[in-house]
Formats: structure tokens, C-alpha cells, sequence
């Protein structure tokens, strides 16, 4: 009989703004690469089963509801996902009853924020987590479990893991990333309630005016080539640019149009438009078969990718949101210190041409509270939000995630304000109203200021802040 793999979408906490349903791609991803390797696979999306709930619901589901599913489903094998440090609270706090519920049960931690802390989690939380994923999973999942259930062996031949070996803690590296991504099946929609999903989207921007229920993630591409100082994408899908055909994409988006009267998309990639020619034919492919879609890039697209010829296709195909990331209105923040290689002359040359669309939506990411933050480059930041036609907008305070260029710079120059032996434990680590860091020439409050201005601004303007996911 299969071995039953239970994989859970853990909670983010109710102080961080989550107000849409999301469906848990990663986890249906690594769904698809189980259950193509023999194993009998559930998904427990406890994200999304308590969105609306509160502190004491949630506890009481955990304790009566959750317990009672465990018991039920009795699973050969549990992982958890955290997406993100802000999950990890929720993580242990449902790894803890698993263990309780299941006697033993092996349970595997992945995501990012287990990627960036494998063995100060796997020290510290030993009773609660056996293995640990680093980076994608799609392959490494399935070999892990080969071995785990071949009483071990081979693990330490197993890219991107962690594990307990015989009293210490073993990390093997992650090195290997997937090169063909087409060789993977798409994530599986048919082990969860498409149903649980939906929400209210009647004030969501809808140009075509084509009625919807869900937005559907895609992902097209991972890893990126850009070194931006800030950003810990390549620790997590590596720094080769890898992507999908444009017919593997459009296949899927034909598969989710048919299936489940898909009309709306988000392209989470965070560097769709990287490659032009493959963004053209797929944009060629969307209208050739004809599909009636709109569709945004909720992750935010490099500006200066992005000619009148793929905007233009991009519009034709569909697209009604486009989010961009800025980061700050400093020239020389953004592209000395954050190395991002965007001009200013390019954020404004982009606007100027794609307003020209009547019916596109604009929204960007700013960031504060850099090393080298003064009051000059935010006054630089206020000046350019304010200049530009957006419809909504992000601005957070600077996380230096550890493993960055950025992360480095301010420990090298003792601009840290955290223990840094217990960052594994702090579940705010990104997305915080507060900075971590002392900028060189400026109190932290006069940043923490900043970004309430910003905020008013916002308000004042009546768009929303964009809703991190």
C-alpha cells in the first residue's frame, strides 16, 4: 500500500494583512511530484480554513477540529510548509501537534524561512521536526522519502536536506536546481476544494468586465541572474535564470481555463518579462487560442525589461494590473547600493508610455530605512511616489535577510539591532514596522515617521496598500 503524505500550508498571523484567499502553489507542486512517484498524497490548507478566524477559534480548532482530521487521515509522513518567517510561530505550534496526535510521526519543515536557518531550527526544535528542505522541493521531496522509508539510507547523497544523523545535525548544501522545468507536471488542483477559495472580487479592477470567483497563481520561471543587494531569491531557486516553454505555460493556463472557468491570473514570477521573445509568445499563444482572461504580475516586473512591443502584447493578451518594483526615488540608493541597474529615466519613460492604456492599473514597491537612508533620498522616494499615476501602493521598512549582500554590509558595520543567534526564532523577520538596522545617519524613528507619512499619503489618495502574499 502507498505510504499517505499529509502536507500542510501553515498560518500567517492575523497582525499581517491577509484579507484574499491564496491557493498554496508550492505545496500543490510538490502534490503533483508525489503522487507521480507512487505515494498517496493530502493537503491541509490550515492557512485558508482559518483566514476569518480569531485568536480563540483558532486555538479551538486546532485543538478539536485539527487533532480529529490527524486522527482520521493518519498519515505515514507530515511536512509543513513556512513561506515565510512570519508562518514559522504557526509551523511549530501545528508541528507540536502533530507529533502529540501521531506518536512520532516524521515531519518535515520547508519554504524559505527553513531554507535560511536549516540547522539552528533542526538544534533547537528536535522533538518537533525530523528533516528539513531547502530551496525548491519538487525533486528533493520525493528522493527524501525514498530514503527515509528505506530505513535512511542514501540520505546523505540528497541535495538541499537537513537531518538528524545519529545525534548531530547533517546539512547537505543545496547546489542542484531543475534544469527543464516543462518536465514538471503542473500543481494539482484536484487534491484540494477549488470551492474553498473563492472570494469577492466585485471591486476588483475588472476592464473586461468577465466575471470571476478566483485569482489562479502561475509561476513561470525561477532562480534569477540579477545581484540586487536586497533580495534572497537566489538563495532559495539559485541564481540561473530557468524557465518554462510558453506552450507548457499556456497549457496549464488552458487546463485551469477549461477545468475551472479560470478568468483571472497572477504571474507570481519575479522576473516574468525577463526574457522577451518567450513573453511575446506567450502573450501569441493566449490570444491564438483564444482564451478571455485578465491577468496581472502580483510580484512585481523589472521596468527595464519591458519595451512598447511587449507591453502592448501584454495589454492584447489580457493584462489589466501591472506592478513594478521601484525600491526608492534615490538614483544612486537603487542602483549603487541596492545594484538594481534601473534609471530613473526608465521608471519615468515606462509611465509615460504605458499610460497611454486607459484601462491599466499601476502599482509599485518602495522600501525604506537603507544603510546609507538620509533625508535627502526619502524626500527623493516621497517626490517620486507622488509623481507617478499608481493605483496602489507598498512601502515597507528595509529587512536585511540574512544570507544578502545587504545582510553582510550591516553586520560588517554593526548596524544590526538583533540577536543574531536567535534569528531563526523571530517570526517577524520580514514585513515588520520596524527596522532591524540603524541607518548610518538617521534615528530609526525618523524612518519608522517616514513610512507613516507614506501611509497617510496612501490613505489620503484612497488606494490600498498592496496586500503582501
Amino acid at each position: 500500500m502507498a505510504k499517505k503524505i499529509l502536507l500542510i500550508n501553515s498560518r500567517t498571523p492575523d497582525s499581517f494583512k491577509f484579507g484574499n484567499r491564496y491557493l498554496p502553489l508550492g505545496l500543490m507542486y510538490l502534490a503533483s511530484a508525489l503522487i507521480k512517484s507512487g505515494y498517496n498524497v493530502e493537503l491541509k490548507d490550515i492557512q485558508n480554513e482559518t483566514l476569518n478566524m480569531t485568536d480563540g477559534e483558532i486555538e479551538d480548532y486546532l485543538d478539536t477540529n485539527f487533532k480529529e482530521y490527524l486522527k482520521k487521515v493518519n498519515p505515514d509522513f507530515v511536512g509543513i510548509g513556512i513561506l515565510f518567517s512570519l508562518r514559522f510561530k504557526s509551523a511549530l505550534r501545528i508541528a507540536k501537534i502533530v507529533k502529540e496526535v501521531l506518536n512520532g510521526v516524521p515531519i518535515l519543515f520547508g519554504g524559505a524561512h527553513a531554507t535560511l536557518f536549516p540547522k539552528a531550527i533542526l538544534e533547537e526544535y528536535s522533538l518537533y521536526t525530523d528533516y528539513i528542505v531547502m530551496g525548491e522541493g519538487d525533486h528533493t521531496i520525493v528522493k527524501l522519502l525514498n530514503a527515509h522509508f528505506n530505513n535512511g539510507r542514501l540520505l546523505d547523497a540528497i541535495d538541499g536536506i537537513a537531518y538528524k544523523d545519529n545525534g548531530r545535525i547533517a546539512v547537505n548544501p543545496k547546489k542542484d536546481y531543475i534544469k527543464d522545468l516543462d518536465d514538471l507536471a503542473f500543481p494539482n488542483y484536484e487534491i484540494l476544494n477549488i470551492e474553498d477559495y473563492y472570494f469577492d472580487t466585485s471591486e476588483w479592477h475588472n476592464p473586461k468586465k468577465i466575471p470571476f470567483k478566483y485569482n489562479f497563481p502561475v509561476i513561470t520561471s525561477r532562480g534569477c541572474p540579477s545581484r540586487c543587494t536586497y533580495c534572497a531569491l537566489r538563495l532559495y531557486h539559485g541564481s540561473r535564470y530557468r524557465t518554462r516553454s510558453s506552450k507548457n505555460v499556456v497549457d496549464e493556463i488552458q487546463y485551469l481555463y477549461d477545468k475551472y472557468d479560470c478568468r483571472y491570473i497572477s504571474f507570481i514570477d519575479d522576473t516574468f518579462t525577463l526574457e522577451k521573445k518567450r513573453t511575446l509568445e506567450i502573450m501569441s499563444e493566449i490570444r491564438k487560442r483564444k482564451l478571455h482572461i485578465q491577468f496581472d504580475t502580483s510580484n512585481g516586473i523589472e521596468i527595464r525589461t519591458v519595451d512598447e512591443d511587449l507591453l502592448e502584447a501584454m495589454v492584447e493578451a489580457g493584462l489589466c494590473r501591472v506592478t513594478v518594483g521601484i525600491e526608492t526615488g534615490s538614483e544612486h540608493l537603487r542602483n549603487v547600493i541596492l545594484k538594481k541597474n534601473l534609471k530613473n529615466e526608465t521608471i519615468y519613460n515606462f509611465f509615460k508610455m504605458a499610460k497611454k492604456y486607459k484601462h491599466l492599473r499601476f502599482a509599485a514597491f518602495f522600501m525604506c530605512g537603507f544603510p546609507q537612508e538620509t533625508r535627502e533620498t526619502l524626500d527623493s522616494t516621497f517626490e517620486m511616489i507622488k509623481s507617478l499615476p499608481l493605483d496602489n501602493l507598498a512601502v515597507s521598512i528595509l529587512t536585511p535577510f540574512y544570507g544578502t549582500e545587504m545582510f553582510q554590509y550591516c553586520y560588517e558595520n554593526g548596524l544590526l539591532d538583533v540577536d543574531l543567534k536567535n534569528l531563526h526564532n523571530i517570526s517577524d523577520f520580514s514585513y515588520r514596522d520596524s527596522s532591524f538596522l540603524k541607518p548610518l545617519n538617521l534615528d530609526p524613528s525618523y524612518i519608522i515617521d517616514f513610512r507613516e507619512k507614506v501611509l497617510r499619503y496612501i490613505k489620503e489618495k484612497n488606494f490600498a496598500e498592496i496586500e503582501n502574499n
